[in-house]
């Protein structure tokens, strides 16, 4: 038996894009017994509320959560994390603009039951517009300068932090860490998650086997400092 898994999606204004890929996320091929949605409204006005009410009429294992007031997103992945089930081992932030594989869950939480050690893992994510280019790549800190660095990988690969656009996180170490530093807002709030994960002794994995697709126009790479 797989461990229990919490697919976490928050959303402000995007109910179509939301339709689309939280419909993906509750067709997985895990057992439907060892997994739940929970969607976030961040306070959305273009009836994003009602999609969801309507969709979870349906669906025993979504849960839906409404903002009254916009918490933006570091605050929305916070909250979620504090709606997780007893039960989850395994939580997985998705943004509204991915779309998951229907094995996502089965291939990912094989991996991370297999190896306890991991605390991060994220996937091999593609742009949707063009599945053959990379939109996000393993990535580094420069112990000594703190710059940000990243590279193509092949295979599975440690590295020191993942984006959170689609991100597996061990609750365990969620709950150690104490989750996101909402300070942060919306940007390296990922990366110092994960060091601070790193810094308990969990492994941070990029785990290219399984491909999502992200939504997004061009990624402009730069190096930023912590």
């Amino acid at each position: 038996m797989g461990e229990f898994i919490s697919i976490l999606i928050n959303s402000y204004n995007r109910a179509d894009a939301l339709r689309r890929n939280l419909e993906l996320a509750l067709a997985q091929d895990y057992p439907r017994d060892r997994f739940e949605v929970i969607v976030m409204d961040d306070a959305s006005t273009d009836g994003t509320w009602e999609m969801l009410s309507s969709l979870a009429a349906g669906h025993p294992n979504l849960r839906v959560i409404r903002n009254e007031h916009n918490l933006e997103i570091v605050g929305c992945r916070q909250k979620l994390f504090e709606n997780l089930s007893a039960q989850s081992g395994i939580a997985v932030l998705v943004d509204d603009d991915v779309s998951l594989p229907q094995d996502f869950l089965s291939s990912a939480g094989a991996y991370m039951g297999a190896h306890p050690g991991i605390g991060a893992m994220g996937p091999r994510v593609v742009y949707a517009k063009d599945p053959a280019r990379l939109a996000h790549e393993p990535n580094f800190v420069g112990h000594l300068t703190g710059l940000y660095s990243s590279r193509p990988a092949e295979g599975i690969t440690d590295c020191d932090w993942l984006i959170a656009c689609c991100l597996a996180l061990r609750v365990e170490g969620i709950r150690k860490t104490g989750g996101f530093d909402v300070s942060f807002v919306n940007s390296h709030e990922e990366v110092d998650l994960c060091l601070k994960l790193k810094t308990m002794g969990y492994r941070i994995v990029y785990y290219p086997l399984v491909t999502v697709r992200h939504d997004i126009g061009e990624v402009k790479r730069k190096a930023g400092r912590l």
